[in-house]
Formats: structure tokens, C-alpha cells, sequence
């Protein structure tokens, strides 16, 4: 959430500091050149500031995203595996198939349902402690009321904090699952919103087009706005066509 304000926050500087020069720059005639490159190098340069933390977020995401497939998909031992993975950094003990960190018994959940009345009463009659942790993607409203009423001590872990978990102690999957989905109009244009280059090149297509409105070689500037735009689009056709063949 913190990145998407901090990102949201960058889109709207760089967008009101790129027309003040671009305002500034263009009252004389005369400077028609070099005010050019001066606002298409400033609105660049913000614009790397933007995309690079644009572009740690999207990393997370999809990381966030196999690890979510790799525990729903894989056919991977959640008590060997996390018994495992946070050894380094807490005491851990599976005794009888059951996963205890430190003092808290642990429980899995990590399926496509949120988690259920049913899960946190399962986690309830089969704990080994009176502190009991739960791992899963979300949470239904019903169980984390039940969680909350029962005579012991429950904490919820949903995706975030079990990707954050895995982060911290270096064991998220290296593995990558991959999904195949269908390919709507929505995912192709989400396609080329990710696509770095893509948003370069769409960008740059939106400035030239900007410049069409004040100079007099403005079909000049249209088309070569026209031919950044097909060349930011190709990319994802390319990508479309080897999906549908796979």
C-alpha cells in the first residue's frame, strides 16, 4: 500500500513539475529547440525515478504471486518445508507431523479458499500449544471473529506477512510455477502497462504529441508519436501469439 501512495505521489510531481518547465520554457518562440530537450530530459529523468520503484513493485508482485502458486500448486510438505526454511532463525520442532516455532503451535491454511470457521476450529482441537499461528493467503470475516473469541492466543498470518516471513529468513521458492490463463483484452493491456520499455515508449509517444499541439511541423510530430506507440504494442502482440501457440 505504502508503495503504490509513494508511487502515485511520484506520477503527480512529475506531471505538474513537466508542465512547469514545459510552460516556462516555451513563452518565447524562440527557444523552441533547446526547450524541447530540456522538458523531454527533465520528464525522462522523473520519469526513471517513477518507473524504477514502479518496477521493485511489480517484482514483489510476482514473486508474492509464485509463491503463492508454488504452495497451491506443488506438491511440497508445508511442515518439512517451513520446519526448514526458518530453522536458521527460530527454534523449530516437528514432532508427529506437527510444526511448532518456539512457543506457538502452527497451522496451514495456505490454499485458493480464504480461511475458514472450520480451518480455525481444525487449528483449535489439533494445537500442541495454548498460542497458536495460522498461515494462510486471506481470512474470512466469520473465522478471524472465532479466532478472536477462543480461550487462547491465535495469530493470523495472511500472504503479506508469510512472504515477508520468507523473505526475511532467504527461503521464498526459486522454483517458478507458472499458470497458463487465458489471455483477455485486460490482461493484454495490463501486458503492455508492465512492460518497462513499453511505458518508455508510451510516454515518449504522449510528449511528441504534446509538442504537435505548439509547433508547425505538427503531422511530423504526429506521425513519429503514431510509430512510438506500434512500437510499444508490438512487443505484447509478440508475446500473445507465443502464448496462444503454447
Amino acid at each position: 500500500m505504502k508503495n503504490k501512495i509513494r508511487n502515485f505521489i511520484d506520477a503527480i510531481f512529475s506531471f505538474i513539475l513537466f508542465y512547469i518547465v514545459f510552460y516556462a520554457l516555451f513563452i518565447r518562440y524562440s527557444t523552441h529547440t533547446i526547450a524541447s530537450l530540456c522538458a523531454i530530459d527533465i520528464a525522462f529523468i522523473l520519469q526513471n525515478v517513477y518507473l524504477s520503484r514502479s518496477e521493485k513493485s511489480r517484482k514483489r508482485a510476482m514473486l508474492k504471486e509464485n509463491l503463492k502458486n508454488f504452495f497451491i500448486f506443488t506438491p511440497v510438505n508445508l511442515t518439512e518445508f517451513f520446519a526448514h526454511a526458518l530453522s536458521v532463525r527460530y527454534k523449530t520442532d516437528k514432532t508427529n507431523g506437527k510444526l511448532t516455532i518456539g512457543d506457538a503451535y502452527v497451522h496451514f491454511a495456505l490454499s485458493l479458499s480464504p480461511l475458514s470457521y472450520a480451518n480455525v476450529a481444525d487449528a483449535f482441537k489439533n494445537r500442541t500449544k495454548d498460542k497458536i499461528v495460522i498461515m494462510c493467503f486471506s481470512c474470512d470475516k466469520k473465522a478471524l471473529k472465532l479466532a478472536q473469541s477462543l480461550p487462547v492466543d491465535i495469530k493470523i498470518m495472511e500472504e503479506d506477512e508469510v512472504f515477508k516471513l520468507l523473505a526475511f529468513v532467504k527461503a521464498l521458492p526459486t522454483k517458478h510455477v507458472e499458470i497458463s490463463r487465458k489471455y483477455p483484452l485486460r490482461n493484454f493491456l495490463q501486458d503492455i502497462a508492465h512492460a518497462k520499455i513499453s511505458k518508455r515508449l508510451l510516454f515518449s509517444a504522449f510528449v511528441i504529441a504534446l509538442f504537435s499541439l505548439i509547433t508547425p511541423f505538427r503531422n511530423y510530430y504526429i506521425f513519429f508519436s503514431v510509430f512510438l506507440i506500434l512500437i510499444a504494442i508490438i512487443p505484447s502482440f509478440i508475446r500473445l501469439a507465443i502464448k496462444k501457440q503454447g
